[in-house]
């Protein structure tokens, strides 16, 4: 009998004792999986892993329109980082884009601006992840008034306009009135530069403003002052953006895409044909051309690219100088380093002071090799896939400088 209870008191011992070891080891393993878990979501784990592993990080970034009562996507971009090509890629999406949403009733049209107001972020997310097949593990939302403040830290951005600029909304409480040439724009001035769509050109004008102004904000803000390496100014940055990546996140980011090629981003605007539906005014995508053009669009960021050859480069020569026979001249001196020079002709005025180079496609690459040849460092982005080149050279005043 005193067998059996010493017995039994050794078993519940040792009972005792394998249930505070299983119960360590949970706790341990719980430990250890909330500390990957925490350092994966919150401390910067993600973005480090996904560099290392060479895998695609897409970032949604989205602009808001504070004006309205119900903040809408004024603005809708994916960016797109591949760390095994280094190269970047930017997706445009129309925000009058006409999309599909998976309701309780099934799927329901709806305009791509108007899903983020009507049922919330993640929906969005998903829906844009289904129509583009990339993962979107980021993403960054800025009001208007973050915008303007985020210019001016930097100390505002030079734009070329080509035509004045001006249009007035009351209900909207938007005032545009940008003069022609080339301006400095602060914080307002660049507000003004990317909602402004009152022109022939409508919303694919404005979608091509909007892809300038991104181009022309790296390049002041990457290229040129370095300004992302600046942790006090990244601090200041994310006060205004509504965003899921963390301070360690865009250190390592930033870290992993600095021999990225800022100079070569490839760019991909949404096609699609304007619709009128139940009284609302749509950009009906064309499916089966878009899923071939996202193929396309993601095979080119896989691809590593080297300089250009000059004979890649399809430049456009205008004369703005009041000087007869100018361009012909630049157009030789362009052909002699092999340039493909498709037109030249007069520029749409005679008053151009310097001459100015002009990146038609989001490639700021091809215009510095046209600028290097001609000694000229006015280099701006205005996006026209309508005009079939790469590069316009305007001609100004200081023609015999280039002709060197």
């Amino acid at each position: 009998m005193e067998n059996d209870r010493l017995l039994l008191k050794k078993k519940r011992k040792n009972s005792r004792i394998g249930f505070l070891l299983s119960m360590g080891f949970l706790i341990s393993l719980l430990i250890i999986l909330l500390y990957i878990y925490i350092n994966y979501y919150f401390l910067g784990g993600r973005a480090k892993s996904y560099i290392s592993k060479g895998k695609p990080i897409a970032v949604l970034f989205l602009g808001l329109d504070e004006a309205l009562k119900y903040k809408r996507t004024d603005t809708i971009f994916i960016g797109i980082y591949n760390p095994s090509s280094k190269r970047i890629g930017i997706i445009s999406i129309p925000r009058d884009l006409r999309l599909k949403v998976e309701t309780r009733i099934g799927l329901k049209p709806e305009k791509a601006n108007n899903i983020y107001s009507r049922y919330g972020l993640k929906k969005l997310i998903k829906v844009l992840e289904k129509f583009t097949g990339f993962n979107i593990q980021y993403y960054a939302i800025m009001e208007i008034e973050g915008l303007v403040k985020v210019i001016d830290l930097i100390g505002g951005i030079e734009i070329f306009i080509e035509k004045p600029m001006k249009y007035i909304d009351n209900a909207a409480n938007l005032y545009i009135e940008l003069p022609k040439g080339i301006i400095k724009c602060d914080g307002l001035k660049a507000m003004e530069f990317i909602r402004f769509r009152a022109d022939e050109r409508g919303d694919i004008g404005r979608i091509e403003r909007q892809f300038e102004f991104m181009i022309n904000l790296v390049r002041k803000a990457i290229i040129e002052r370095n300004i992302l390496t600046n942790i006090k100014l990244l601090k200041i940055l994310l006060k205004y953006i509504d965003t899921n990546i963390n301070f360690q996140d865009l250190i390592n980011l930033i870290r992993g895409t600095s021999e990225a090629d800022f100079k070569d981003i490839e760019m991909l605007r949404i096609p699609g044909k304007f619709v009128r539906l139940h009284g609302i005014d749509y950009i009906e995508p064309d499916e089966k051309r878009v899923k071939k053009l996202m193929i396309k669009f993601f095979n080119k960021l896989k691809h590593i690219k080297g300089e250009y050859l000059p004979s890649e480069i399809k430049v456009q020569v205008l004369n703005g100088s009041g000087k007869s026979g100018v361009a012909r001249a630049v157009r030789d001196k362009l052909v002699r380093n092999g340039f493909n020079v498709v037109e030249f002709g007069n520029a749409d005025s005679q008053d151009y002071k310097e001459t100015i180079i002009l990146d038609r496609i989001g490639n700021i690459k091809k215009s510095i090799s046209v600028a290097r040849i001609l000694n000229c460092e006015n280099i701006y982005s205005k996006i026209n896939h309508f005009i079939l080149v790469d590069v316009t050279v305007i001609v100004g005043k200081d023609y015999k400088k280039i002709l060197r």
